[in-house]
């Protein structure tokens, strides 16, 4: 920013230390009825592209159990948010 200070937002993208303090970079979208969320985890060089057609909850669940499975060490500790 101007003032030189950061804020966790860049471009449409999400920016956190969310998951066990590694750096963590998202975005996510809905339409009419269809919902996407891309996770990127730098660290890890891994991406996460998740895509429903149904408006429902649990698509950033879905996400994070697809991180989860490739790196036990993305597991969200209880009671955080992702």
């Amino acid at each position: 920013l101007n003032n030189n200070q950061t804020f966790p937002y860049g471009f449409g993208w999400q920016l956190s230390e969310a998951i066990n303090g590694m750096s963590v970079i998202f975005h996510g979208g809905a339409w009419q009825g269809f919902r996407s969320k891309i996770i990127r985890v730098p660290e890890d060089r891994l991406s996460v592209v998740v895509f429903l057609n149904l408006n429902q909850p649990g698509l950033s669940d879905l996400a994070q159990q697809v991180l989860e499975m490739y790196n036990p060490q993305l597991a969200l500790k209880p009671g955080a948010a992702g």
